[in-house]
């Protein structure tokens, strides 16, 4: 029984034995005649070489042996036909080596960018070893030819078809497989579910391809290619990045009675998006069957493979609407995409990428004239960064665009004092008319789209429902018999209490040098007739008699006067509480 041996030990061992190695392969080459696996163990940096005769052996069991395969061999340990003689072959490695030194490695993503100078490093390290074997030769070129090959751009520069053999989703299916529609063959078709006629499951179909999320999906071109006449007569092409929202990009009408249509959408700045979905919601009414017939959907672009971000928005033109124009209605006036300029990581040159923007409406009213500056989203996918702080902006101008400022001041005030006024006093049906102006103005003080002419109205009203108050009749109240004739005693004003007696001539003196005054004819005294002669001599002394009308009308005056007085100084003291 053959006992395994070491690599190491095998390297030194001498030939011509029948040896057993275990180990992990680290390469395979050769033809369909014979191959070459170099097997190491770990017991050393060198590889032993396995000659594989396939004439020996079964091509599909050595095919199953790859690079990293855990393997044991048992056969005769043979020198190396070379060994002594000349050494080992470094030509291709250093061929692989000088090609790899004029790749600019700045051009490609930083992780393929690591691992490809890993390996070119790994490649020169073997090509200065005097001791390296074929076979670690061998390894090291391979290894970093395929790390070449693994490079990924930056940018890609060439067109590519980004939905071939991509993940495919459908409204549902009466023919053929969805993966159909992107295999590259046009040979080959899908039809949806029926959307006419009387078996329709639907009034729309639809197909979504997904381009992947490793990059952000460029896409340039869309080419849709129908089957004989069931092609859709009206249908969009959307695209979004979490096959949730989706943005229209391209709306396309056609004639009916058409066959073999080929549909090309070509974009003047790539559209970045991940899903892809054609959503048809018409039918031509000339298609031979109920459903749409696809032979195949390519969408052609190029890729960005390294991180990015918008660095540049630019500005919109403003939108002009009247007024009373709806939010929903502004939206459909909105642009859907944006071109953004979008810098890659390490590349020098921002490139215009076409972006999906979702607009916030919740500042806008178009109930007056105003100029709103709305802002937008930009939906970012892939590699591109998100991009919350550069948001697009664009102006609404609503009207003549100059926002009317209201002035509700004095309508303000003159409903606070009202609303404070008391009201006991007044008739049921004028309080009943302020109390419904009150209400008006208040409703026009909380309305924000309130305009001028609207408070100006709320305060007339108001006014005008102040001084309609009618004070209460309360005359009822009034008892008849304070002014009753009987209680003025006409004793008082006796005629016969005016003695006559003090007025006796004889008290004058004849024989005093003045003569004697003249005695009023109405009674009065001599001091009473002397006081009013005092006063001119055109004014008359009216003396006003107990019970005469117009006392009573000078009284009500004098009350009236004073309530008057007392109620500005009640009035004062509110708004002063105020």
């Amino acid at each position: 029984m053959v006992t395994r041996s070491k690599v190491k030990d095998l390297l030194k061992a001498a030939p011509g034995q029948e040896v057993l190695a275990k180990g992990w392969v680290r390469t395979k080459r050769g033809n369909k005649q014979i191959k070459f696996i170099a097997l190491n163990d770990g017991s050393t940096v060198n590889n032993i070489q396995v000659v594989v005769d396939m004439a020996n052996f079964d091509e599909a069991i050595i095919a199953k042996i790859t690079t990293g395969a855990s393997i044991s061999v048992t056969g005769d340990l043979i020198e190396s036909v070379g060994s002594g003689q000349a050494a080992p072959d470094k030509t291709e490695l250093a061929a692989a080596i000088a090609a790899a030194e004029e790749i600019d490695r700045t051009l490609y993503t930083k992780t393929t960018a690591a691992e490809f100078v890993a390996a070119y490093e790994s490649a020169v390290a073997v090509n200065e070893s005097e001791d390296a074997d074929q076979a670690a030769i061998d390894e090291a070129k391979e290894a970093l030819l395929a790390k070449k090959d693994a490079l990924l751009l930056k940018i890609t520069t060439e067109k590519e078809n980004l939905s071939l053999n991509k993940p495919v989703t459908v409204s549902g299916t009466t023919n053929g497989r969805k993966e159909n529609c992107v295999d590259g063959d046009d040979s080959t078709k899908w039809d949806s579910n029926l959307i006419k006629g009387s078996n329709a499951t639907d009034t729309k179909a639809w197909v979504v391809i997904d381009l992947g999320e490793d990059s952000a999906n460029l896409i340039d071109k869309i080419t849709a290619k129908y089957f004989n006449k069931v092609y859709p007569t009206q249908y969009e092409i959307q695209v979004s990045d979490d096959n949730e929202n989706w943005t229209t990009v391209k709306a396309l009408s056609k004639e009916a009675g058409l066959t073999g249509q080929t549909d090309v959408v070509e974009f003047e700045q790539p559209v970045a998006g991940r899903y892809v979905r054609f959503y048809f919601t018409e039918l031509n009414s000339e298609a031979y069957g109920d459903g749409i017939g696809i032979n195949e959907i390519t969408v052609e672009g190029r890729k960005i493979n390294e991180t990015a971000a918008v660095t540049g928005v630019p500005a919109l033109n403003q939108i002009e609407v009247a007024k009373g124009t709806t939010a929903e209605e502004i939206r459909d006036q909105l642009p859907a995409t944006v071109t953004v300029k979008v810098t890659v990581d390490g590349v020098t040159e921002p490139v215009d990428v076409v972006l999906p923007v979702q607009w916030d409406l919740s500042a806008y009213s178009g109930e007056k004239d105003a100029t709103y500056t709305l802002q937008g989203t930009l939906v970012t996918q892939g590699t591109i960064a998100e991009a919350a702080e550069l948001p697009a902006e664009v102006t609404v101008k609503v009207g003549t665009g100059e926002e009317v400022v209201v002035n509700k001041e004095t309508l303000r005030t003159v409903l606070e004092a009202l609303e404070e006024k008391d009201l006991s006093g007044y008739t049921e049906e004028s309080v009943a008319a302020l109390q419904a102006a009150l209400q008006t103005a208040e409703a026009v003080l909380a309305d924000e789209s309130a305009d001028q002419a609207a408070v100006d109205q709320a305060l007339a009203a108001l006014q005008a429902a102040k001084e309609g108050l009618k004070v209460k009749d309360n005359s009822g109240k009034d008892d008849s018999g304070k002014d009753d004739p009987g209680k003025n005693d006409p004793g008082k004003n006796d005629p016969d209490k005016n003695d006559p007696g003090k007025n006796d001539p004889g008290k004058t003196d004849p024989g005093s040098d003045q003569p004697a005054a003249d005695v009023p004819s109405n009674g009065t005294t001599g001091n009473d007739a002397q006081t009013s002669g005092k006063g001119d001599a055109g004014q008359k002394n009216t003396a006003v008699k107990t019970g005469d009308s117009s006392s009573g009308v000078y009284a009500e005056l004098m009350l009236l006067s004073l309530a008057m007085g007392c109620a500005g100084i009640y009035l004062k003291k509110k708004e002063k509480n105020r």
